[in-house]
């Protein structure tokens, strides 16, 4: 037997719905653009690396040319990114 809710209109659903759908909104702008998704992928990798780095006692402890600064770079990129975008919208 289907659930009630199933059938249930909600709002709020149909509202990020219409945003994620909107081809102009921010959502497909700026969090589906792919050189942010290929940049958070590769933040992703760079984790990992550090990860598997400190894990088997080879991350060192010089942080200039190091993994960890790679990645650190690329966070800061990205919200440089994203505190650009906040300007232009206020």
């Amino acid at each position: 037997m289907p659930d009630a809710q199933e059938h249930t209109y909600d709002p709020l659903r149909a509202l990020i719905a219409r945003w994620k759908d909107d081809p102009n909104s921010t959502y497909r702008i700026w969090f589906l653009w792919e050189d942010r998704l290929k940049n958070f992928r590769s933040i992703r990798s760079g984790i990992a690396q550090v990860v598997a780095e400190i894990e088997t006692d080879t991350f060192g402890n010089v942080y200039k040319h190091s993994s960890l600064e790679t990645v650190v770079g690329s966070i800061a990129e990205q919200r440089q990114i994203f505190k650009g975008a906040d300007h232009t919208h206020s």
